[in-house]
Parts: structure tokens; C-alpha cells; sequence
């Protein structure tokens, strides 16, 4: 047997006891949401169909909660109180009911065979499933990298290792949960991928690109995404070299009508959210008693929303914590009808609400409230009554919040006509509130794709967020740091953690591969090979899928709200480009490293990830679960 297929057995095998060995040492429920994964799986079991969205078992429940506790999901968390005997369902995790099936409906499979079992049995079975999940991917990875460099098999197996010894990626493929599965999926469609490209277009290798194709949109919309890139960058790759401008010539030609299918102007007030539904248009023309727009909400939610809101930049929110502030407006009807709408000032913790009675001509209303001491930030909101009149439009305008308590009874007096200062109850006023007369418009989505869900959020939202760099802007800093360590080294739900100070070496081990594959990509550039059309649309595949990967990693953490229950973005919701991250990191290395090195540099590299591991089982997993 060659020695290298020798040595990618026993890659395979380390894989196989690594897994184990995560398998054994992590307890019960000790991943990212495996309650609930478990539970779809065990649903689909027991009731021999996919189960729908409100399908739940009330002993799996008890019996999942049961487990929990027994062996100590809860420690740290205060030990809640678990009714067993209640006839509501314990508390287990957030539904994953969502999902598409094909992951769970494999995991069903075998649990067919253990349905009088423990539920830890059960639960342990189905990550013995995972592991098959797993040892696919590092075969997976092995090909795909064997393939885009047949002459370097070394390389190949450098890569494998790397994605067999990367602890946070083994403690995720040895859990029960569908990131296993939609990562098995992306790597078979890169390594099918770069596989056409290389070897040419064949009916086989063409449903080998569209089955893994077709398996990631049957898993999970992280891998769905890296498959819309994979196959686009692949389509590309496949357009010979010479007629590629045409590509770009058509992007360019379909790009407005794209714009004017999903994108609206002028509609939607800058700054401010709407909500019921999301990604109605906010904003009403001729209206206004600054200028001539105003905030404008409807009682069906057509074809305004019946609630607008808007949150303060985080330094300004935070500055006001302990204090009081008033949020006034003029308000008024536009369609004759009386109404009554909700005025809100929400601190994160506690909200501060007063109703006012709306009729045809502008009146003044105020609020008062007291920011809480520790309060996150401070938003604003404006609702519409649920019991108004069907064809009622209210116009809202010169919304102003200022800090300080201000006479309800006394009206603002602006200094200019966006209503950004001035004075009220004879003081000076800063209105914390921008763009509050509505006067500036921002883009909107059209509500065919605006109410789309992406990540369980609205799609318009996390737009309209986005595009407010001034406001969320100081979070990517923070985040880019978050998925750095959580790739290289955080555990369990990700509250376990390798020291500190490790994460900063493997800061400029990441950022020297960053360099290297800058110098390999310059390199290539000018002194391309016979082969190079092909491996350029190869690499450009691994690229697109990468970047797709990290970049909705990156932009999970949208929309930043108060009222949303949001969690920093793990680096597992990029696991889907783990062969393409690993691929680059080693080959960024490889090419800094010297030439009279390189024989040695595999092997300083694998003892650079054996030490990692032994790291993290010796002093984060078994101190904290077994100490």
C-alpha cells in the first residue's frame, strides 16, 4: 500500500478516536442546543412522520429535562426549578423544529432500534452518527485538497490533520446537531467542484456537483448559502476564459432590474425600523408639520406598520443610564378617524409606556421615564391601538427625546426644520432621536423578500442595521475577535475556554497566514503554470464559499435591537468552509516558510495541533466536567 494512502488511514483512524474520545468526555447535552436537535430526531421517530412546528412529546420532554439535571446541565445557571409532574413541557432549548429534515431523518434511522432505551443511550447513539458525519468530512477534505494539488498528496494530509486535531471543530462534529451534516455536504460539493473543473464536464461529476448541491439546501440555510456561492463561483470557472466579460457586462445590465425587484427609495424613513409587518414602508409624503415628510403607521399594517421604532447609538443610550428623559411628538390621523397610539421608551430591562388619543388636526405628547442604572441601551417606539378603525393612517412627526424631565404640557420649539434642537420648558434640548421628522429617506426592501426570515430574524431589519454603521458599526471589532477564539479554541456551549493569553499567539498564526497566502497569491499571479486557468477557478470556488461562510458569520450579529435576544455569533456557523479555512492557513504558512524548512514545518505544525488538543481536553474539559 502507498505510503501516503497509509498515512491518510491512519488520519482517518485519529479521527475516529478523537472523536471518541470527545464523544465520551463531553456528558449529556453538553453542545450547542443538542437538547432540542436530539429531540427533532427522536419526534421523528416515535411519530413516524416529520413532526410540525408545535409537535412535542410530553414524557421526551420530562424525561430530556430529567437527563439534564442529573447530570448537571444547569450548574452555573442557577439550578431552575424543573416541574416534572406539570402538564406543560420543561423548558429544553429553543425549538428546532424549523429545520429542514434530511439530518434528523438519518439520525431517526437508528433510533428506530433503541426506542426502550435510556435517553442517554439514545442520545450517545446518535452522536456515534455524528462521528460517521465527521470522519466523511476529513475524507472529504483529503480529496478535495488531493485534488486541487495532486503533485503535493503531503499537503493533502497536512490539511486532513489540521481538521482532525482542531478541537472546538471535533467538540461540534461529535455532537447532535445539524452543523455536522450541512458540513459533510459543503465540503463533498467543493471537493465534487474542484473535481469537474480539473478533470472536465461529465454527466456523473455533474450530479455529483448537484446531489451535494441538492444536500446542503436539504440541511441547513448556513450551507445553503456556501452552496449558492460554490455553484456560482463553479458556473464562472466553467465559462471559458475569453468570454467571462460577458458575465460581468450581464451582472451589470441585470443589476438595476435586481435593485428595482427588491429595493424601494424614498419610502422608508432612514434610522427607523417598522414592525408589523417589517418591511412595510414607514415613511409618508405632504404629510409632515416640519418639512414635508413624516413617520406614518396604518391600523392593517398596509400599507404602513403599525409600530416604528428607533435605538439610540449604544454611547448615547448607556450615557443616560440613571437619568430621566421625555419623548415627545405631534401626532394626528390623516384619514379622519380618531385612534389611540402607544408611546414607549424601552431601556433594555424596563419599559416606560403612555397612550394617547389621536385625531385629525397635529397634538403635542410626551412621556416621561427613568433610564434604568445598568440599562444596555435605549430605544423608542410608537404603536398604533389593535383596535383601530381598519382604514385609519396615523402621521407622526417632530419626534424628539431629550434627557431631562420636561413639562408634558409645554410643545419643543425647534431651531431648524429636522427638529435636532432647541427649546423646551425654557432650556436648551439636543434631540438624542435622528432623522426624527422623517425628512431623510434610506433604502427599503420590497415585503415579498423584507419579511423573508434569514437566521429567525427579518430580512429588513438586519438591512436596516446594517446599513447604520454609526450605530452597530462598534460591534465588529468585538465579533471578529469572538469567531477568532471560538475557532481556535472555545468548547461545549462556548463558555469554556482556552487561557487568554494563547489566543494571542494564535492571533499571529492567523495573521501570518493571512501573509503567506497574500505572497502565494501574488507568486502564482506571475508565474502562472500550464494548469492555471483551471486552479484559478478552483481556489475561486473555495474562495466564494469562504467568504459566503464567514461573511453571514460576520453578519449574524444584525439586527443589533434591545428587543431582540440576540447571541454573539460563534465561529460554528462558519464550519461550513472548515476545509477552505484550513486549506488557507496551511498554505499560507507553507509559503513563508523557507525552503530548507519545509520538510520540518508538517511536522512542527502537527505538533503545534496535538498541543492545542492535549490543551484543551487536559485543562478546560475534563477540569471543568470531571474536576
Amino acid at each position: 500500500m502507498p505510503l501516503f494512502k497509509q498515512l491518510f488511514l491512519l488520519v482517518l483512524l485519529l479521527t475516529l478516536v478523537r472523536g471518541l474520545l470527545y464523544l465520551a468526555v463531553l456528558p449529556p447535552w453538553q453542545h450547542y442546543d443538542e437538547p432540542t436537535h436530539f429531540e427533532y430526531a427522536r419526534l421523528i421517530a416515535e411519530l413516524r412522520r416529520l413532526p410540525a412546528a408545535d409537535d412535542y412529546d410530553l414524557e421526551m420532554r420530562r424525561e430530556i429535562a430529567a437527563s439534564m439535571k442529573a447530570f448537571g446541565f444547569y450548574r452555573q445557571l442557577g439550578e431552575p426549578v424543573i416541574n416534572l409532574w406539570s402538564e406543560q413541557p420543561p423548558h429544553i432549548g429553543m425549538p428546532e423544529l424549523g429545520h429542514p429534515p434530511f439530518y434528523y431523518l438519518v439520525q431517526a434511522l437508528p433510533q428506530l432500534l433503541a426506542s426502550h432505551q435510556s435517553v442517554e443511550t439514545q442520545l450517545y447513539l446518535a452522536r456515534l452518527v455524528s462521528i460517521l458525519f465527521y470522519l466523511l468530512i476529513v475524507a472529504s477534505t483529503y480529496g478535495l485538497v488531493k485534488e486541487l494539488l495532486p503533485q503535493r498528496p503531503g499537503f493533502a494530509l497536512a490539511v486532513a490533520a489540521f481538521v482532525t486535531l482542531l478541537p472546538p471543530f471535533t467538540d461540534l462534529m461529535t455532537a447532535v446537531n445539524n452543523d455536522v451534516a450541512a458540513v459533510a455536504a459543503v465540503t463533498l460539493l467543493l471537493w465534487a467542484s474542484v473535481r469537474l473543473l480539473r478533470r472536465g464536464l461529465t454527466w456523473k461529476r455533474a450530479v455529483a456537483v448537484l446531489a451535494s448541491a441538492g444536500a446542503c439546501f436539504a440541511i441547513k440555510n448556513t450551507a445553503s448559502m456556501a452552496a449558492l456561492a460554490a455553484v456560482l463561483a463553479l458556473g464562472i470557472g466553467l465559462v471559458p476564459a475569453s468570454k467571462r466579460r460577458w458575465l460581468g457586462w450581464g451582472a451589470l445590465l441585470l443589476l438595476p432590474v435586481a435593485l428595482l425587484l427588491t429595493c424601494t427609495w424614498g419610502r422608508h424613513a432612514a434610522f427607523w425600523y417598522s414592525e408589523k409587518p417589517t418591511a412595510a414602508a414607514n415613511r409618508i409624503g405632504g404629510e409632515g408639520m416640519l418639512g414635508e415628510a413624516a413617520l406614518a403607521l396604518s391600523a392593517t399594517g398596509d400599507p404602513y406598520p403599525r409600530r416604528v421604532f428607533q435605538e439610540l447609538e449604544r454611547e448615547a443610550g448607556q450615557s443616560l443610564r440613571g437619568q430621566s428623559v421625555t419623548l415627545g411628538a405631534w401626532i394626528k390621523t390623516t384619514t379622519g378617524q380618531d385612534a389611540r397610539v402607544t408611546f414607549w421608551v424601552h431601556d433594555g430591562l424596563t419599559v416606560h409606556s403612555s397612550e394617547a388619543q389621536v385625531s385629525g388636526d397635529w397634538q403635542f405628547h410626551a412621556l416621561t421615564a427613568t433610564i434604568g442604572a445598568h440599562a444596555p441601551g435605549v430605544a423608542t417606539h410608537v404603536i398604533l391601538s389593535d383596535n383601530a378603525d381598519p382604514h385609519t393612517v396615523i402621521a407622526i412627526d417632530g419626534l424628539v427625546l431629550a434627557a431631562g424631565e420636561r413639562a408634558a404640557d409645554q410643545e419643543p420649539v425647534f431651531a431648524d426644520g429636522e427638529g435636532r434642537s432647541g427649546q423646551w420648558d425654557g432650556e436648551a434640548f439636543v434631540n438624542l432621536l435622528r432623522n426624527p421628522s422623517a425628512e431623510k429617506s434610506g433604502p427599503g426592501l420590497r415585503r415579498w423578500i423584507g419579511d423573508k426570515q434569514v437566521y429567525r430574524q427579518p430580512l429588513a431589519w438586519i438591512v436596516t442595521s446594517l446599513l447604520d454603521g454609526r450605530r452597530t458599526g462598534w460591534v465588529y471589532g468585538d465579533e471578529l475577535w469572538l469567531l477568532h477564539n471560538s475557532f481556535w479554541g472555545r468548547l461545549s456551549w462556548g463558555h469554556l475556554s482556552l487561557p487568554d493569553p494563547l489566543f494571542y499567539g494564535l492571533l499571529a498564526v492567523t495573521a501570518l497566514a493571512c501573509i503567506g497566502c497574500l505572497k502565494a497569491l501574488v507568486r502564482q499571479a506571475r508565474a502562472p503554470d500550464k494548469d492555471s486557468s483551471w486552479k484559478w477557478a478552483a481556489w475561486g470556488v473555495l474562495v466564494a464559499v469562504w467568504l459566503a461562510a464567514w461573511g453571514s458569520a460576520v453578519l449574524r450579529i444584525h439586527p443589533m435591537l434591545l428587543t431582540r435576544n440576540f447571541n454573539w455569533p460563534m465561529a460554528r456557523y462558519a464550519a461550513a468552509a472548515v476545509a477552505p479555512t484550513a486549506a488557507f492557513l496551511c498554505a499560507g504558512l507553507y509559503a513563508l516558510t523557507p525552503r530548507r524548512w519545509r520538510r520540518w514545518s508538517g511536522l512542527a505544525g502537527l505538533g503545534g495541533m496535538v498541543t492545542l488538543d492535549a490543551l484543551a481536553l487536559l485543562t478546560v474539559l475534563l477540569p471543568f466536567y470531571y474536576g
